[in-house]
């Protein structure tokens, strides 16, 4: 193994494509995550189709280009849709993260396929994360737009909390977060909630291991949570860049682990804590086939 500690932006990626080139390299992967089209205005377009077309360009045709666990929402019928579809071609695979959005692009695409997130990778999984009871509930969440909807569905969260004496914490796993969860903590201290200061980062993540339940409506920190193993559960805004948690869920669960924040009652929580065993020995066997 060689490390060669740089970044792949800027005036960096003529270095890198030499290193690729010349020294026996035959695959490169993109980094995992969302896809931003080509879109209007039309400068920042121009720009970023430069970059983008660089590697397809320079990178020798031998080496094979792939990107995985990433999701791709466009319009096909847009005047760059024909831009579009030539550049994300030129990758050999493209592995996609949700079900519902690879049987759109299948359509599109000749280079389409099934691949999860990336996080199912964590090197620290045990399956036996799913086997403790802890009494303890997370939040985590980014910015809402309707923030009021949002504390009424965690009002309806904590009264259950003081009902079957369970305990909440408010955390972040983004720091950009940091202000909202404050916020929540703040305008919810008649339920007695902690916030917990510190960011969870990488070395922290086992910090999940403390909760039952997870609800947040960032993507990493339910699927982190999950392989600490608590139950994750999205509670999420008709947002697009939300809403692909319900499409990963739908492609991962073999039940329902999303609510819209307007649809989430005293009806939501019962059914999961009544079943939690059951609950948590099925998302560990989703895991499992997901790693595979």
């Amino acid at each position: 193994e060689h490390e060669y500690g740089i970044y792949f932006r800027s005036i960096n990626i003529f270095k890198i494509i030499q290193i690729l080139n010349r020294q026996g390299f035959t695959h490169f992967c993109d980094s995992p995550g969302p896809r931003v089209p080509l879109r209007w205005p039309l400068h920042r377009m121009l720009i970023k189709l430069a970059r983008l077309s660089i590697p397809n360009f320079f990178l020798s045709k031998k080496i094979i280009r792939i990107s995985l666990g990433v999701d791709l929402y466009f319009n096909h019928h847009n005047i760059f849709s024909r831009l579009n579809k030539w550049n994300f071609n030129q990758n050999d695979v493209l592995g996609i993260r949700s079900k519902p959005n690879l049987a759109i692009l299948q359509n599109v695409f000749r280079n389409v396929c099934y691949t999860p997130d990336m996080a199912f990778l964590y090197p620290k999984y045990k399956s036996c994360f799913f086997e403790s009871k802890r009494n303890r509930i997370a939040l985590s969440f980014k910015f809402v737009k309707n923030y009021d909807n949002l504390i009424k569905a965690i009002q309806v969260l904590g009264e259950f909390a003081e009902n079957h004496q369970l305990e909440i914490d408010i955390l972040f796993q983004v720091d950009e977060d940091e202000y909202v969860c404050k916020k929540l903590y703040q305008d919810l201290e008649q339920y007695h909630i902690h916030f917990i200061e510190k960011p969870i980062d990488f070395y922290s993540l086992c910090t999940y291991q403390k909760y039952d339940v997870v609800i947040s409506n960032r993507l990493h920190v339910l699927l982190m949570a999950t392989m600490n193993g608590a139950i994750p559960l999205g509670l999420i805004s008709h947002n697009r860049m939300e809403n692909k948690i319900k499409d990963i869920f739908d492609s991962i669960f073999e039940r329902q682990l999303v609510s819209y924040i307007e649809d989430f009652n005293e009806h939501t929580l019962p059914p999961i804590f009544n079943n939690i065993d059951i609950i948590k020995k099925e998302i560990c066997a989703c895991v499992e086939t997901q790693r595979n």
